[in-house]
């Protein structure tokens, strides 16, 4: 046999990927486009089941998956589920699983371990960050990066090599479950936090990081009806100018190493299945040169759900033919029923190389061929620790969004008669939001409640009592008439309502469940003050119901300091900076509802993006701006922010553009920057922005990517509907065509 190349690691990548699969059977390369959950090969045992790897891994495999925490908890015991394994457990596992695969494989072709990595990654002892829609609302790139190098540690520690994050999807319709799983509703917001996402995850280099999955690709948060997997109708500019920029972003700024097809069709192709999507959008226009991998059983579903395919195998050749190179989460379209496309002469074998290649790539580049094998005793050292927790603490506070506070009812004193009240208020669900199951069961004791965190702050100087009220699902007298005695007999009651919805739950109702508004007009009957909080993947589709109410944060779902966090809010330590990443509708039927819509269109929200409040006063003044810029330049300003109040506190600097002529439609107002700014009580400091003209592009008439002459306001304020400073600046010299691969994004200078 000829020298192994490909085991050389002085090779350059490409020879080393030239030489495997020039040694690979059709057998060995349909294995490295498959997958093989982690559940198969551990139950019903605990450790790897070697029976199960000789008999389904005998010539390889491209991916072990981790199934959601739903699917898992409904298939198998709690002891077998990849969720409830300790740290040195999944790294044992990994190894045994890379070792087998070394020794009892004919290349030995290490695997692709999969793992979560949203809001926790779903190992017990894992940190529980805030979800995705809490930390777009912190509107932090910087600190998100950080707490993505943590995930990285974690992942790696236990083996993984491939997190199933970032979602890139733009949710503009509150009814959709996954909402609480993307950066909101703002394609430039959602850019900037995906890039900081991805960056911690892969690191400067892929071999010292983690292959990050930016998801699902694409128009999958716009489906009808809010509904998941349904179908999306835009058109070409929307879907590119709004639901492929994220994707643009963390592919030109970050290098995304993969991207996971979504199983909705747009404009009537199928995600997973169409060359226009996958080639010549995803590869072609923005550059992507990564791995393409498939939402959960999406293969199946172009038989199934959109019937573009007669069976399996039609379904493998679309797909494949397409541009996607991975099925998940197990081997099924792309088992049998695809090689007998090959063997037929449907499908070429060099599509299947070309898939084949792709995987091997990153598999080399993450140099798993050299380190296939963690430290297995000391996986447990990058869990758990303390720095960690108050990085959790710090973004649930700079995450939850003080809606309103009328007559300055918060902060509060830690004195006098506090009551805690509602079903949400001491539930570990709430503070890990929907999906999270098994790491919930796994880690329950690790996590903080609203009820826990008050009484760790006010319980030394304060009476702080605590009623549910009612149970998450029904009303029981009994519980009611407890919460209302104790609220009557309060100097203050902090509500705690919201709840849960699995990640296929979407919802046409946004208003409290029943049982919930019955407590919520009980407790208001007593006359006692009241600081509403609103908890958990749903808490945003309720804030209608609960704008009576003397003051209301928005908490998502924080994570496992969330009470710690809250009350650090509550209580005055920190003033709320949190910002809305999406616009909160009165009522469903404003849906969808965001605030760049094009002029003629939208309407009111009960809270526009980028509303949030504070325990101080932010005034704008002294902007300097150029009148001119010319189109192949950059402009920049500065302007003064002052703190006129009397605590330290954060404000959200947000920049919006209009454009006053242009040749289309354009969107009332748009975020092209944004700066999270510390100032101290009665200071001043200077912001400066450095904008490229990139950012005023958008695609023509003939859908060219171009900058064009003319006037655009820009809007500097604390909001999308804020009044702050405003200048036009008027574009100079010839028409500028570029592509969407050449934006720049906006630089602040920090104070």
């Amino acid at each position: 046999m000829a020298a192994e190349r490909y085991r050389d690691v002085d090779e350059p990548v490409e020879e080393r990927v030239k030489d495997l699969i020039g040694r690979m059977t059709t057998d060995e390369k349909l294995a490295q486009l498959g997958s093989v959950e982690i559940s198969t090969l551990r139950f019903p045992e605990a450790g790897f089941n070697t029976e199960v790897a000789a008999e389904s891994l005998a010539e390889g495999i491209g991916s072990i998956s981790c199934p959601s925490a739903k699917n898992l908890a409904a298939t198998h015991s709690a002891e077998s589920v990849s969720g409830s394994m300790t740290p040195v457990d999944r790294a044992t596992f990994t190894n045994e699983l890379q070792h087998w695969l070394l020794h009892n494989t004919r290349l030995g072709i290490p695997a692709l371990v999969h793992a979560r990595a949203d809001q926790s990654s779903c190992f017990i002892g894992a940190t529980h960050f805030p979800q995705a829609i809490g930390l777009a609302a912190t509107f932090a790139p910087a600190q998100v990066r950080a707490m993505a190098r943590e995930q990285r540690a974690q992942l790696r520690a236990t083996g993984a090599r491939l997190a199933l994050a970032t979602s890139l999807n733009i949710a503009r319709d509150a009814r959709w479950a996954d909402l609480q799983h993307t950066f909101g509703e703002d394609p430039y917001l959602a850019g900037r936090m995906a890039v900081a996402h991805v960056r911690g995850l892969q690191g400067d280099a892929l071999r010292d990081g983690v292959a990050a999955t930016g998801k699902h690709f694409v128009g999958a948060g716009l489906g009808k009806g809010g509904r998941a997997n349904a179908p999306v109708h835009i058109g070409r500019r929307q879907l590119r100018e709004v639901f492929a920029e994220p994707f643009s972003a963390a592919i030109r700024d970050a290098d995304l190493a993969c991207v996971m097809a979504a199983s909705n069709s747009v404009d009537g192709l199928p995600a997973s299945a169409s060359h226009l999507l996958l080639t010549g959008l995803l590869r072609e226009e923005l550059g992507f040169d990564g791995v393409v991998v498939a939402n959960d059983n999406a293969i199946n579903r172009l038989v199934s759900h959109h019937q573009v395919a007669a069976d399996k195998g039609q379904a493998a050749n679309r797909a494949l033919s397409a541009g996607l190179d991975v099925e998940l989460p197990a081997t099924d379209c792309f088992g049998p029923a695809l090689r007998d496309q090959i063997e037929s002469g449907a499908l070429d074998l060099s599509v299947i190389n070309r898939a084949v290649r792709r995987v091997l790539r990153l598999k080399f580049r993450l140099g798993l061929f050299e380190e296939p094998l963690v430290d297995a005793a000391r996986a447990g050292v990058s869990f758990g620790t303390a720095p960690q927790r108050d990085m959790a603490r710090r973004l649930a506070a700079e995450s939850m969004v003080l809606l309103q506070n009328n007559d300055g009812l918060l902060p509060l004193s830690p004195a006098g008669r506090i009551s805690v009240i509602g079903p949400a208020a001491d539930d570990h669900g709430v503070l890990l939001g929907a999906s999270a199951e098994v790491e919930r069961d796994a880690g329950a004791g690790a996590l903080v409640t609203p009820k826990t965190g008050i009484e760790n702050r006010a319980g030394a100087t304060a009476v702080v009592r605590y009623a549910a009220g009612c149970s998450q699902s029904e009303q029981r007298s009994d519980l009611l008439m407890q919460a209302v005695e104790l609220a009557a007999d309060s100097d203050v009651v902090v509500l705690c309502l919201g709840g849960n919805s699995d990640a296929d739950a979407d919802t046409g109702l946004l208003e409290l469940p029943l049982n919930q508004q019955q407590l919520l007009q009980a407790i208001v009957a007593t006359g006692t003050r009241i600081v509403g909080v609103l908890l958990g993947s749903r808490g945003h589709s309720m804030v209608p119901a609960c704008t009576g109410l003397d003051a209301l944060m928005l908490a998502w779902a924080p994570g496992e300091e969330g009470g710690s966090a809250l009350a650090d809010l509550l209580f005055g330590d920190l003033s709320p900076s949190g910002r809305l990443p999406i616009s909160l509708p009165r009522h469903a039927g404003q849906l969808p509802l965001y605030y760049n819509h094009k002029a003629g269109g939208g309407g009111e929200p009960l809270f526009a993006f980028g509303h949030g409040r504070s325990y101080t006063q932010f005034d704008y003044g002294q902007l300097q701006c150029p009148e001119s810029v010319d189109t192949h330049g950059v402009l920049r300003i500065a302007f003064e922010l002052t703190n006129a109040g009397l605590v330290d506190a954060d404000e959200v600097v947000q920049i919006y553009s209009h454009d006053q002529v242009a040749s289309v439609v354009r969107p009332v107002r748009q975020l092209i920057g944004f700066n999270r700014v510390s100032v101290p009580a009665g200071e001043t400091v200077t912001c400066k922005f450095r904008v490229d003209v990139s950012q005023f592009g958008y695609f023509d008439e003939t859908m060219k990517f171009a900058v064009e002459p003319g006037d655009v306001e820009l809007i500097i304020a604390g909001g999308s509907d804020a009044i702050g400073l405003a200048a036009i600046v008027r574009l100079t010299g010839d028409r500028r065509v570029l592509s969407q691969r050449q934006i720049v994004a906006t630089q602040a200078t920090a104070p």
